[in-house]
């Protein structure tokens, strides 16, 4: 784009060589000056690149603490968002160094370093005759009111006195012509400096020609180069050969040419026009034809005709600072247009540098600026997207646990409760199966003991052992066979109720950990019942009866009455039976002494007479008679054998009959407590079930609180990262595009 050039009002000179109407120095470009433009367009994209990098900062931190808490955020994104923020934090480093930069190149004495002194308004390099710049001097604004010198690679900050030592060409150290010396000087003593404008300083192009080390090393940044050339003499083919490597190097460099020591011109002014003509059409020529780096109405902008010597010499005295050249009270011929002419120049460089610099230092931050937006929005869309759904699964698995957390603790209760009416059905059955085996085991125990076969004495002390091993023999069968038919029906019964209200109870549970529950929780051993019949108690009062008693014989009929009814007796009551057995034996006592002195029969045949005949009483009497005969002449020790194991099967029976409430109940405690032993397991397991299932709803919650929490967050960010998008693009639009 054109720059409108800035028109010096300029009248022709009269006879003596003055202008008739020129205005005073310092007078011209009372508008604020350009350079404010670069300044506030840096300000404010700093804020902008200073707020993405927070926002990215923000997303960053979210996205690594996210990364711990669930599996959405791999290392991949991680990376990628770690790259984003260097890349934005690279930008603002840069920002906060990018300045406006100008270089001046010439030959040697040529007043390169006194343009500069001119342009600052101080004496702030060395000048003089010869060659006095040694190598590049970069002159910096800082904040300090300290003027200090640097050099590269070094952080010691060395007194602004040294450069005239150190800098210039009259020293003896050996400092090379391309060394960078920094020179910071007080912002407050100069615009330019003020305005982020950075001037270097360069030794003679004819004193060392290289071109490209120098361009490469201190000139890649450049926005602006100043030729500064000698007016009095004309372009050199040296001077035309270094800006050839700058335009190799940099394509189109902004070049602006001073013809210094103008003044000069006006030892000779009859020939002013036609030299400042020459030279005119001479720069135009290398700026429009040699080096191809503008337009010739450009070009006609960027070549001056100046004595920054003068410039510098009025400045200072405008300061209070008398130079030794400027000591003459009337100024020289035409001074007031080659002021005239400087401040044209700086104007003209002002524009130039500032559009440059706005859009070679901005650009491409702004546009890659934008495309880190642009790649996080898409990122924390990509990752919105899958923490939704992630969020809405956890959300419902969650909403699914709580519920099943609840159900099964009130499940768990209703089963553990259960556990009594378990406790009552099997107590019934058991109630039900003893008394039925009872039954059936009573009536085989004549069997059982005719396989005892031992053989049977009627002697005292061979009958005192053959009952110690009866007693033996019936202990072993009723501690083994008799138990375990009384059991082997109800153990099943117990083992399926037991399994019925485990499966019940697990099916209460959580369905997420029955599995964990069934393999983490071994079984008990199997239950059996556990009983005792303590036969030596059983028949410690067991008297056996060996002497003859007929059959028919009232006192053993008697007995066999008494025998019956005490026996219903006992299967009522316990205790009291025992005195009725104890009564009812006397009762037989006296009955078989009465029977055995024939008082009986005297008695039996009275009341017979009275109602049959003799003939009647008589047959009655034979039959009565044969039938005692024959059991009086088989009364032998098989005899006594058979009846000592019928007495000894009646003793068992009515003894096993009272030890059967016992038993019933002795087996009931024993499935009470198998059952009271399982509900405690069963409570146990579950509350170890539940207490874990609460700790992966906690767990859970926590995971929905984060992603909640991260969405929450990326939300904003993402309408943050939006508005930076907007205001990178206003701001091309502000600063950028009138130039681009």
């Amino acid at each position: 784009m054109d720059l409108p050039p800035i028109n010096v009002n300029k009248s022709t000179p009269d006879s003596r060589g003055r202008s008739k109407s020129l205005r005073p120095p310092e007078a011209v470009n009372a508008s604020p000056s350009p350079l404010h433009k670069f300044v506030e367009a840096k300000g404010k994209i700093k804020d902008i690149f200073i707020r993405t990098e927070q926002c990215i900062d923000k997303v960053f931190r979210a996205i690594c603490e996210q990364s711990f808490n669930c599996d959405l955020v791999d290392a991949d994104i991680v990376g990628r968002i770690e790259n984003l923020k260097q890349g934005i934090s690279s930008i603002g480093n840069i920002l906060s160094r990018d300045h406006m930069k100008v270089v001046f190149f010439g030959k040697t004495s040529n007043g390169k370093s006194t343009s500069i002194n001119a342009m600052l308004r101080s004496k702030v390099l060395p000048t003089g005759m010869g060659h006095t710049t040694r190598c590049f001097i970069q002159v910096e604004g800082t904040d300090a009111a300290q003027k200090y010198i640097q050099f590269d690679n070094c952080s010691d900050k060395l007194d602004v006195e040294t450069i005239h030592q150190k800098a210039s060409a009259f020293c003896n150290s050996d400092l090379g012509e391309d060394v960078m010396v920094r020179l910071y000087w007080p912002k407050s003593d100069s615009t330019l400096l003020q305005n982020e404008v950075v001037l270097l300083d360069s030794p003679g192009i004819d004193v060392a020609p290289q071109y490209d080390e120098w361009i490469n090393k201190h000139c890649g940044d450049a926005d602006v180069f100043v030729f500064v050339c000698n007016a009095e003499a004309t372009l050199t083919e040296t001077e035309k050969s270094f800006f050839r490597h700058v335009k190799d190097k940099l394509s189109k460099p902004n070049i602006f040419i001073l013809n210094n020591r103008w003044d000069a011109s006006v030892d000779e002014p009859e020939f002013i026009d036609q030299v400042r003509e020459q030279h005119m059409n001479r720069c135009i020529d290398f700026l429009v034809n040699d080096l191809q780096s503008c337009t010739e109405k450009e070009a006609r902008n960027r070549i001056f005709f100046v004595s920054s010597r003068e410039m510098l010499s009025t400045r200072l005295k405008q300061k209070g600072i008398h130079s030794p050249s400027g000591a003459s009270s009337a100024p020289p011929e035409r001074f007031e247009e080659r002021c005239m002419e400087f401040q044209n120049f700086e104007r003209q460089f002002e524009l130039c540098i500032s559009k440059t610099a706005i859009v070679t230092k901005f650009y491409s931050h702004v546009e890659k600026g934008k495309a880190i937006c642009e790649e996080v929005c898409e990122l924390l869309d990509t990752l919105l997207v899958k923490i939704k759904a992630e969020l809405k699964e956890k959300s419902e698995r969650l909403n699914g646990m709580e519920s099943s957390y609840k159900s099964a603790e009130e499940d768990v209760v209703s089963c553990l409760s259960s556990a009594s009416g378990v406790v009552e059905d099997l107590s019934k059955k058991v109630r039900k199966r003893i008394s039925s085996e009872f039954d059936c085991q009573t009536n085989r125990f004549d069997a059982m003991l005719e396989h005892f076969l031992l053989e049977f004495s009627s002697d005292p002390d061979r009958l005192k052992d053959y009952k110690k091993k009866m007693i033996k023999f019936v202990d072993n069968v009723l501690n083994t066979e008799f138990i375990d038919s009384c059991t082997g029906r109800l153990l099943p019964e117990v083992y399926k109720e037991e399994q019925s209200l485990e499966m019940h109870f697990l099916s209460c549970l959580p369905p997420s950990c029955r599995d964990n529950i069934l393999s983490s929780n071994p079984k008990s051993a199997p239950f059996k019942f556990s009983f005792v019949i303590p036969c030596d108690q059983l028949f410690k009062d067991f008297e056996e009866h060996l002497e003859f008693q007929f059959s028919l014989g009232i006192a053993h009929l008697m007995r066999k009455l008494s025998s019956y009814k005490c026996l219903d007796f006992h299967s009522n009551k316990v205790v009291q039976g025992e005195e009725m057995y104890s009564q009812s034996s006397a009762v037989v006592r006296y009955a078989s002494a009465v029977a055995d002195g024939g008082v009986g029969i005297v008695l039996l045949l009275a009341l017979i007479k009275r109602t049959v005949g003799w003939p009647v009483i008589v047959t009655i009497i034979s039959i009565y008679e044969l039938i005692y005969l024959y059991e009086r002449l088989s009364w032998n020790e098989k005899a006594k054998e058979r009846k000592f194991k019928r007495q000894f099967s009646d003793h068992l029976s009515r003894k096993l009959k009272i030890m059967e409430v016992t038993i019933i109940s002795t087996f009931q405690q024993q499935i009470q407590r198998e059952i009271d032993d399982l509900a405690c397991r069963l409570d146990a397991v579950a509350t170890r079930a539940l207490s874990e299932t609460k700790d992966e709803i906690k767990a859970l919650e926590k995971q929905v609180a984060v992603l909640e929490k991260v969405t929450s967050e990326y939300t904003p960010v993402k309408k943050e990262f939006v508005m930076l998008q907007g205001e990178l693009e206003n701001f091309k639009n502000s600063y950028l595009r009138p130039y681009l």
